[in-house]
């Protein structure tokens, strides 16, 4: 596991406060991603497209209560911004802020 995916987890654990519970344990056979105590075997392929797999991963678990956001103007750069949202809150961001959104966003 390179460093880029732990990178990943924290970010987003930073975002969702005390109540989740992220964890990402990793040895020689699969790297596995702990979330709310569910475990799930991330993919990474070591191709250096782990924290893509990683953030991928993470929207994909957490996608009927969180929505992960990229900032647009930040994708071609190394480091990307993102924001998660629950999913309540990212639904009102969308409804009250559509251009913004648009013009700012990417789920």
């Amino acid at each position: 596991m390179r460093s880029s995916e732990q990178e990943v987890v924290d970010i987003v654990q930073s975002q969702l406060g005390d109540d989740w519970t992220l964890q990402l344990t990793d040895d020689d056979e699969r790297t596995l991603l702990t979330v709310q105590g569910a475990d799930h075997i991330i993919p990474l392929t070591g191709t250096g497209s782990g924290r893509y797999v990683m953030l991928s991963s993470l929207a994909e678990i957490m996608k009927e209560t969180h929505v992960v956001w990229l900032h647009k103007g930040s994708l071609e750069d190394d480091t990307h911004g993102v924001l998660v949202l629950p999913k309540h809150q990212s639904d009102e961001l969308e409804n009250r802020h559509v251009a913004w959104v648009e013009q700012h966003c990417r789920p």
